[in-house]
C-alpha cells in the first residue's frame, strides 16, 4: 500500500519523460556539445548533428 508522498510507477514514468523532454529542448536550443550529450538519451546522433549544423530546428 503506497504511503502519502510515495510516487507510483506511472507517475514516475511521467515525471521522467517530462524531465527528459526539458533536457532535450534545452540542449538542442543551446547548441552546445556539453548540453547535447544529455539529449543523446532520446535523440539520435544524426538529429543532434543536424541541430549543431543548423539544418534542423528544435520543435
Amino acid at each position: 500500500m503506497p504511503r502519502d508522498g510515495d510516487v507510483n510507477d506511472e507517475e514516475l514514468r511521467r515525471r521522467n519523460a517530462l524531465a527528459l523532454s526539458i533536457i532535450q529542448h534545452r540542449a538542442l536550443s543551446e547548441r552546445s556539445w556539453d548540453s547535447v550529450r544529455l539529449a543523446l538519451l532520446g535523440a539520435t546522433v544524426q538529429e543532434i548533428m543536424e541541430v549543431e549544423r543548423g539544418t534542423r530546428r528544435c520543435q
